[in-house]
């Protein structure tokens, strides 16, 4: 079983760059990363911390931000 919860986190994250507009899902970064750090099966690394990702705090923030 996986779980990813965000409290306080934008799902979603919109940057523009040339007229462009990007949209990049942060929950699946985040948990991506995680799961590089945590390994392959058997290496037994049950939780991961992120840190230095740099956001704006949002109480009314949820995952259904990031699902359509």
């Amino acid at each position: 079983m996986f779980k990813v919860g965000l409290y306080g986190i934008n799902g979603l994250r919109k940057t523009q760059s040339n007229g462009k507009i990007n949209v990049e899902t942060i929950c699946d970064m985040l948990a991506a990363s995680a799961g590089l750090l945590m390994g392959q099966r058997g290496n037994m690394v049950p939780i991961v911390t992120i840190r230095g990702f740099e956001y704006e705090f949002d109480r009314d923030a949820t995952i259904k931000d990031a699902v359509n």
